[in-house]
């Protein structure tokens, strides 16, 4: 074996307050996609169910990457279809996802140039 480089992954660091947690628990369980549904459920990759457990004077944070903030915009994916008070949080919640989605991949390229003029 011969290693050839290193690639790094970002990750960022987002804080949620107990309301996005919760919207984000019930639009997770309810998701039509398994993964989805697997972020809230205890276990390995539990995103969500690791924030509704590191709550502290109503907010948690926690280091994610790329995959996990997309999982997580994912599941905000149909919150325009839930009641009100989900929907004007989970719609919020996806449109900030999206932006730290845009800002992991600018810092991804930013530490990985020498690795993309290669590919």
């Amino acid at each position: 074996m011969t290693i050839l480089e290193y690639v790094y992954e970002p990750k960022a660091r987002l804080q949620f307050t107990e309301d996005e947690i919760n919207v984000l628990k019930f639009l997770s369980e309810g998701h039509y996609d398994a993964t989805c549904r697997s972020l809230s459920v205890p276990g390995r990759g539990a995103v969500i169910n690791g924030l509704v457990n590191s709550l502290e004077d109503g907010k948690a944070d926690a280091l994610l990457a790329n995959r996990e903030v997309q999982l997580l915009c994912k599941c905000c994916e149909m919150a325009a279809l839930c009641e009100p008070r989900v929907a004007t949080i989970g719609i919020r919640l996806y449109s900030e996802l999206w932006r730290a989605i845009g800002k992991l991949g600018d810092e991804w390229e930013r530490l990985n140039r020498a690795y993309e003029q290669k590919g």
